[in-house]
């Protein structure tokens, strides 16, 4: 599992270090600099995949590459933390801007050993509008969630039915109406194809397809089928995780995430601004909480919220939420 990862020079980022947790969640106001510790996760998985070379790598990343590297730098590291069967590895990928392009190198030479971990980073950011059409049968889920269905229906009968069932159980206290079943249908002459339902309790004859459902139901459902079907032992990086949901259902998307990333040994990364969430949270999770903030000089900084100065002084006024709010971290 990665543990941690440095980032030199990224972006908007001098020197700085995220830890990862088995939940883990950072924080920070907009244009802070969150956005770009996902991308150097993006960068990695793209960069250890054998379908992108570097150049392909730098170009798929926000910003390309006139702002992969800090202004004023030629070169960035990116040094990732790995513990396996309880031995830790170290590897650092260093990219050099030259007048030739890019090159990179990585130290030590250990791509063979964390190639798989690297390579399990899967960042979901659900599109619910690209989830409500058909979408052909698939192995597995895309980033944008747009092959939900698909991914769903190709499943054999038994695991297809335990799926929807918990998809069901966690999707269910979502709407005002409660949701009395989820699930994938296939359409068309072939089967080939399938879309996505659901039955509700005021109307349960009259199911309701993709089409109708709310954006946050949609990406509601694509965190739990993501969670699901993603290999156990994998990084789930979720941005803005609670996009879409109303505030006041924060709990059930906390419940998510903390039953089914430990009872499938899936690391999770969400990135969030919502105090709301954070309350949800309490305050076990304050170890568990970086944040984001920008320097004088405009670099981005990453701290461990529980390494806060005075942050029991500043709790006894309000809450985690509070700060937010109040910009006070």
């Amino acid at each position: 599992m990665i543990t941690q990862l440095r980032l030199q020079n990224w972006k908007s980022f001098k020197d700085s270090l995220i830890y990862i947790d088995p939940l883990t969640f950072l924080i920070g106001t907009n244009a802070s600099g969150k956005s770009n510790v996902l991308d150097a996760f993006d960068f990695l998985q793209r960069l250890f995949s054998p379908h992108y070379s570097l150049d392909d790598a730098i170009g798929s990343i926000r910003g390309g590459r006139d702002w992969i590297v800090r202004k004023g730098e030629k070169n960035f590291l990116l040094e990732v933390t790995i513990e396996e069967e309880g031995v830790t590895h170290t590897i650092s990928v260093g990219v050099e801007r030259t007048e030739n392009g890019f090159v990179y190198s990585v130290k030590p030479d250990m791509r063979k050993k964390v190639n798989n971990q690297i390579r399990n980073i899967f960042i979901l950011n659900p599109t619910p509008e690209s989830m409500r059409g058909y979408s052909p049968l698939s192995a597995e889920l895309k980033p944008d969630g747009s092959n939900i269905a698909g991914v769903i229906a190709a499943m054999p009968k038994e695991d297809k039915a335990r799926l929807e069932d918990t998809l069901t159980k966690y999707i269910r206290p979502l709407p005002e109406k409660d949701i009395k079943r989820i699930e994938a249908v296939t359409v068309g002459l072939t089967n080939q194809d399938a879309m996505l339902y659901c039955y509700e309790e005021w109307n349960p004859g009259q199911p309701v397809d993709a089409r109708g459902m709310s954006d946050g139901t949609l990406r509601f459902a694509a965190i739990i089928v993501a969670l699901l079907t993603i290999k156990k032992g994998s990084l789930l990086i979720i941005e803005e995780v609670d996009n879409g949901l109303h505030p006041s259902r924060a709990k059930e998307l906390v419940k998510v995430l903390k039953e089914i990333s430990e009872e499938r040994n899936v690391d999770v990364l969400c990135t969030t601004h919502n105090p709301v969430l954070i309350d949800e949270l309490g305050n076990e999770i304050i170890p568990f909480i970086s944040f984001v903030k920008r320097d004088k000089e405009g670099n981005s900084y990453i701290s461990l919220l529980e390494e806060k100065e005075h942050l029991a002084k500043l709790m006894a006024s309000g809450t985690i939420g509070d700060l937010i709010k109040n910009d006070e971290l």
